[in-house]
């Protein structure tokens, strides 16, 4: 990069943190999901949690510059996380990502390397399965789980893409992310129970 790499970055970030407002074509099956979810996912995941499952969402996690305080940064190095929802291919993202840093070539040694990848992915929301766990969460914890769209990724999607459906329930994320991350013995043995019997039901079902 050029010596203004710090600022150069910046720009390039800016447009970037754009990549927000494209256009998401949400199947009609997701896009009820999520509707019917919204309320319980933004009561339990905090305000905004499922309008972010309509868009992408862009988090720059890591800047890096510079060699010495008093130096003006000859390189910069950024790492960010894009989040494609469904309905948008990571190819549709990628080749926006090198549209905005095409922007910059002429002036600059701007160049990127994706380190992880995967495809947006779900299953049908009508799957027998999903009824299943439903009358299962509702018999052993009084509680009946809405089906939605996760926000983080979890290894169902494996299965999903190996074409094996594969659904998501589990204990509440208690502080997910922050200090004192934890999960109750009641719900860690209530996903125990609901986890064998739903096993048991649709096996033999």
């Amino acid at each position: 990069m050029s010596p203004n790499a710090i600022k150069l970055s910046g720009a390039i970030i800016h447009d970037l943190e754009g990549l927000g407002a494209l256009a998401v074509e949400t199947p009609a099956d997701v896009a009820s999901t999520i509707a019917a979810a919204a309320t319980i996912l933004d009561d339990q995941l905090g305000p905004g949690a499922a309008e972010a499952l309509r868009h992408v969402t862009v988090n720059i996690g890591r800047i890096e510059g510079g060699l010495k305080l008093n130096m003006i940064a000859p390189s910069c190095r950024t790492g960010i996380d894009l989040r494609c929802p469904v309905g948008v291919s990571t190819d549709v993202l990628l080749r926006e990502v090198e549209k905005i840093l095409q922007r910059y070539q002429a002036t600059a040694d701007v160049r990127y390397a994706v380190v992880n990848r995967g495809e947006p992915n779900h299953c049908d929301p009508r799957h027998p399965m999903v009824e299943i766990i439903q009358a299962n969460a509702e018999r052993v914890r009084g509680i009946r789980p809405v089906p939605s769209i996760s926000l983080g990724g979890t290894d169902a999607r494996l299965w999903r893409l190996a074409g094996i459906p594969a659904f998501i329930y589990g204990p509440s994320p208690n502080n997910m992310g922050a200090p004192d991350e934890h999960v109750t013995l009641d719900d860690l043995f209530g996903t125990v129970w609901v986890h064998v019997l739903s096993a048991y039901d649709y096996l033999t079902g």
